[in-house]
């Protein structure tokens, strides 16, 4: 995607036509050069339109031979190495794409555009430190540009800089305000700061901007939830099923939110719709299977639900532990001690899994290996009630 998105900007109109302004330009000092000039450069233009078509076919190899044949013609045209180092990315070929942007670089400081494709490439290598610093001097020669500002801000985003990224959202934001893309970014963002009236603000515009704005809506239904509003939080989930009524998990997402509010056929319902709809949805699986095994009912579909969880995400600790847990319930604790340990070497410093472990050793009559368990457990989350309860009663 992202790739795409360098093509079309590379390859815009605007710069096509300056691309050509450039060979104008060069045809003109032709006639001071000769014939024999000329020739070469209605060549090296032949090579290069041919590239661009190949370009456009996402035939990367094909175009690489074109731009290189017109640049051996016109070695000094800053924008045919740019579309090579581009092609080269593609290749996989990142050492010689970075010789390109650096040859481009020095033909033409003033373009940003290789900037931009070297940002890109340090980007495919996580080399974020260098990518952020490609776009920064981009900035510097387009402070208007807002792909650089925007590929910055996901970059500081990549670094966990949330704060610095959300400057730039606001600043985006000042330039085009009618951006229904930019308020939802920013919502994510803030709420990823811990702002979650911010983000629910930020949301609430891009939904007012765009009313069928279906990923707005199930943030907003997230971040209600966050926020202790359910009613909300249900609202919002449920227009985002107006509009996708086929979208499983805004059906999960309801099933998690009744299952909180103990309306537990309305969670059911939900979660099969989900698994309905996408029958690979192994949270769907996993969260139904758990909730019928913590509350001991249908202990067998809840070992069945539990167990397809695992079989569609085998290294899942936490779906691992669901199917300990229904295991136990169903009195079959070797083979829930088996689960559950798995989970542990998943989840170590994991609560819940703490305590079920202490569960089955207290089951099968190791007292103090139980308490240890529970004691861990409060150590990774003390406001477990039931468990202190349980080491006050042993």
């Amino acid at each position: 995607m992202v790739f795409a998105v360098l093509v079309c900007m590379v390859t815009s109109s605007d710069a096509a036509v300056d691309a050509y302004s450039r060979y104008r330009s060069f045809s003109q000092g032709s006639r001071v050069l000769g014939e024999h000039h000329s020739t070469d450069l209605a060549v090296s233009l032949s090579h290069y339109a041919m590239g661009v078509i190949y370009d456009n076919d996402l035939k990367a190899s094909q175009a690489v031979k074109e731009f290189e044949a017109s640049c051996i013609l016109e070695p000094n045209v800053s924008y045919i190495h740019t579309r090579l180092a581009l092609d080269y990315l593609l290749l996989k070929k990142p050492e010689r794409a970075l010789g390109e942007v650096a040859t481009a670089k020095r033909l033409d400081p003033s373009d940003p555009k290789p900037m931009f494709v070297a940002a890109l490439i340090y980007t495919s290598q996580n080399k974020f430190e260098d990518a952020r610093k490609e776009y920064q001097e981009a900035i510097h020669l387009d402070p208007d540009s807002i792909w650089a500002l925007s590929s910055l801000a996901d970059i500081y985003v990549v670094q966990e800089k949330m704060s610095e990224a959300a400057v730039i959202y606001e600043k985006l934001i000042e330039k085009n305000p009618e951006s229904d893309l930019l308020y939802f970014n920013l919502g994510i963002i803030y709420t990823r700061l811990g702002k979650i009236d911010k983000g629910i603000e930020a949301l609430n515009r891009a939904t007012q901007l765009s009313p069928e704005y279906l990923e707005a809506y199930i943030g907003l239904g997230v971040m209600y939830e966050m926020n202790k509003d359910i009613e909300k939080a249900v609202t919002n989930f449920k227009k985002a099923l107006e509009i996708d009524p086929n979208y499983a998990r805004t059906y999960f997402y309801l099933g998690v939110l009744y299952g909180e509010m103990k309306e537990k056929v309305q969670s059911e319902k939900y979660f099969r719709d989900a698994i309905r709809i996408d029958p690979k949805f192994a949270d769907a699986y996993n969260y139904l299977g758990y909730m019928f095994a913590e509350d001991g009912v249908r202990l067998d579909e809840a070992v069945d639900l539990t167990k397809k969880a695992v079989e569609l995400d085998p290294d899942n600790g936490a779906f691992m532990d669901s199917l300990g847990w229904a295991l136990f319930k169903k009195g079959m604790t070797e083979e829930a001690s088996v689960q559950i340990l798995k989970a542990l070497k998943n989840y170590p410093d994991d609560p819940t899994v703490r305590d079920h472990m202490g569960d089955i050793y207290y089951k099968k009559g190791l007292h103090d290996k139980a308490v240890e368990e529970w004691n861990k457990s409060l150590e990774f989350d003390p406001k477990q009630d039931k468990v202190r309860q349980k080491l006050k009663e042993r």
